[in-house]
């Protein structure tokens, strides 16, 4: 996961969302270790968010 969020994000001006579809991340205790070593960024569970983000045409 980190090796793909450095290959997503290259450059100061990329922009991207990274999805992971496994609810075990949020639902078993193993789940917050495994998110906590992933680089910061920003986290939703909300598409819609995600959506929005995306849509942006400004930098965060």
């Amino acid at each position: 996961m980190v090796t793909s969020s450095r290959r997503l994000i290259r450059d100061v001006d990329d922009r991207g969302v990274i999805v992971i579809c496994d609810n075990r991340l949020v639902m078993r205790p193993y789940g917050k270790t495994f998110l906590q070593s992933l680089p910061p960024a920003a986290r939703t569970r909300d598409l819609a968010q995600a959506i929005r983000f995306l849509s942006c045409t400004e930098a965060v």
